[in-house]
């Protein structure tokens, strides 16, 4: 479908507009560039170190590949049952590459958003003025690229960005060949089947990203040609969303419901019910609208207390500008209607990346609230806004308007996104390393894992191959008696020992004074009486919780160390987390001794983690 151009603005300062972006270098530079800046800012950030990574990430993709879910049970709780092949490329990466190195080429892999998402606005609003053919496009994939959900998801395991990129993918090649779709050959039929395998690929990687799958199939509907072509359309594109996810997911929930009788065991199981999993729908039924009135403010709601859709606290504009531009368009739409006034015309492409956008969010809203889940809509919000504001302003006013929405909304983004983080870790090699305890009989030991504060099943690649891991049910994952029965099945079987792993004390306030002691002593206040009493009489102004303790050792005069009522030593540190551990262990049927606890220490990166091995008897 062909539309007439946009009217052509001009500027009295064409030359300076934008630092020269409106250029085929330009462009080309900006594509080699914004990869490269995504790779050297996962550098930066330093090791993924979420606590998803130290619970699956690292443990599933281990698993399949030494074929351990004979062997263990569960070790990383329901999430042991999610598809580990999305996760088998970045487990290969840290293992066989230097950490910094994999840390660099997964960012770089990640900023490959930005080449994604301006071939899609390039296609998506091609009838711009000369002066904006390149610059605008440009524009609005840097605004996508930093968007709040994109930002915090580089450099790290949890997979949204890396299947989000099979949905641009498979978007951009619809778009591509978008004029050519309604035509009865073989051409357009191909075209509609590798998109839909494309997006059916990412969501067969992982599940979330299916809300884009039925939001660009439902997208189709506004295709320019009669309601049947538009229905084959879809149906076609249906096809290809199955045959993707059946390549990248069908195995896996073969697997599972050979095993469970569940495709997508735990969860769903009020429809495919196991003994083994709680009666849930989703794992975690914490986030989401409470109400019709919620559902209508929610762009506002999550906007202003984001810790209704997310662990990491992530403060973001763009979704409540976009919403009050949205309904704005819709009654400028009905008041045209009305009147019989003419707007401007937009591409076919643009609405079907409009209603992409809007079914995308409506189908999150209602299907799971997790802010991460919206990164492969969020990230072309800023062409949808930019699209609506065509549809309803004079070109020059639509684009100023669009320059200060998103330009507001990018640079809180880098305020705040780029600020934020899942957990990272300085790097250092190997990046996971681990004090192993000295196992007797790894052929009959059964390790029982707890999670309360640290998730514990990536140390189960460090430890003897013959060690079987299980872990029993906590606060975020709800187990069942049958479950439990398992675990102790497990155990029994393998006829010797079995142990905990638990938190231990992490000491961050010891190693925090280390550092301020460090930083003290490197301005020479702690290696005189009159520094030492110096950061004394700071200490007493500031109100903080510690003091300065002479000492005569190493060229030091004094040190910083808590108050001493604010002292807990590592020691009593462990024995509480041990005690804390008793009950959840006896109602699984076993008993934990706290006194039989020992610390060991493991790292990521150069994270110290400290865990505790406790011997584990079968009541």
């Amino acid at each position: 479908m062909q539309t007439e151009p946009m009217i052509e603005v001009r500027s009295p300062r064409p030359a300076r507009v934008a630092l020269g972006l409106n250029t085929p270098v330009a462009e080309w530079i900006a594509c080699v560039l914004v990869p490269v800046l995504c790779g050297l800012y996962s550098l930066w950030l330093g090791a993924d170190a979420d606590w998803d990574l130290a619970n699956y990430h690292i443990y599933n993709p281990f698993a399949l590949l030494n074929g351990r879910f004979n062997q263990d049970f569960g070790a990383a709780g329901m999430q042991t049952y999610f598809n580990p092949l999305l996760d088998v490329p970045i487990y290969w990466i840290h293992m066989h590459l230097p950490s910094r190195l994999g840390g660099f080429l997964l960012g770089v892999f990640h900023g490959l958003t930005f080449v994604m998402v301006l071939a899609l606005a390039k296609r998506t609003v091609p009838a711009l003025p000369e002066r904006d053919r390149i610059r605008v496009p440009l524009l609005l994939a840097i605004a996508g690229t930093l968007s709040a959900s994109n930002v915090t998801g580089i450099g790290n395991s949890m997979g949204d960005i890396t299947t989000a990129l099979f949905i641009y993918a498979g978007l951009l090649v619809m778009l591509a060949r978008w004029d050519r779709l309604s035509a009865r050959g073989a051409g357009a039929v191909l075209t509609l089947i590798a998109s839909g395998v494309l997006v059916g690929a990412g969501a067969g990687l992982k599940l979330t990203t299916a809300v884009s799958a039925v939001a660009a199939c439902a997208a189709l509907l506004v295709y320019p040609a009669s309601l049947l072509t538009r229905i084959r359309l879809c149906f076609v594109f249906g096809i290809g969303v199955l045959l993707g996810f059946a390549a990248t997911g069908g195995y896996w929930m073969l697997f599972m419901w050979q095993t469970f009788r569940n495709p997508v065991f735990p969860q769903f199981s009020t429809i495919f019910p196991n003994p083994l999993g709680a009666p849930i729908t989703v794992g975690d039924a914490r986030w989401g609208t409470k109400g019709v009135l919620e559902a209508l403010l929610w762009p506002f709601i999550f906007s202003a207390h984001p810790v209704r859709i997310s662990d990491l606290i992530i403060y973001q504009i763009i979704w409540p500008l976009a919403y009050i531009v949205f309904w704005v368009g819709v009654v400028v739409e009905i008041a045209a209607r009305l009147r019989r006034r003419t707007l401007t015309q937009i591409d076919s492409r643009a609405w079907f990346v409009l209603l992409y956008v809007v079914i995308g969010y409506i189908v999150w809203m209602k299907a799971f609230s997790i802010y991460r889940y919206l990164v492969a809509v969020e990230v072309l919000l800023p062409i949808a806004v930019f699209v609506m504001l065509v549809r309803m302003l004079p070109y020059p006013s639509a684009r100023r308007v669009a320059l200060w929405i998103l330009g507001a909304s990018t640079l809180m983004n880098i305020g705040t996104g780029l600020t934020r983080s899942w957990g990272h870790e300085a790097w250092d090699d190997p990046l996971y390393r681990a004090e192993v305890p000295a196992i007797a009989q790894p052929a009959k030991t059964t390790v029982v894992l707890y999670v309360e504060q640290s998730a514990w099943a990536w140390l189960a690649p460090l430890f003897p191959s013959e060690v079987a891991f299980t872990q029993i049910e906590n606060a975020y994952f709800v187990g069942t008696p049958a479950y439990a029965e398992r675990v102790r099945n497990l155990v029994a079987s393998r006829g010797g020992q079995a142990y905990a792993i638990i938190d231990g004390a992490k000491q961050w306030r010891a190693r925090s004074l280390d550092a301020r002691n460090d930083m003290l002593r490197s301005v020479g206040l702690l290696q005189s009486a009159s520094g030492c009493a110096f950061v004394q009489r700071a200490l007493n102004t500031l109100h903080l919780h510690e003091r300065v303790e002479p000492v005569s050792s190493g060229g030091d005069q004094c040190k910083l160390v808590p108050l001493d009522e604010d002292k807990v030593t590592a020691a009593d540190a462990n024995r509480m987390f041990a005690e804390q551990a008793v009950a959840p262990y006896a109602r699984s049927g076993f008993t934990l001794d706290p006194a039989t606890c020992k610390p060991y220490q493991s790292w990521i990166g150069k994270g110290l983690i400290v865990y505790q091995w406790c011997p584990l008897t079968m009541r």
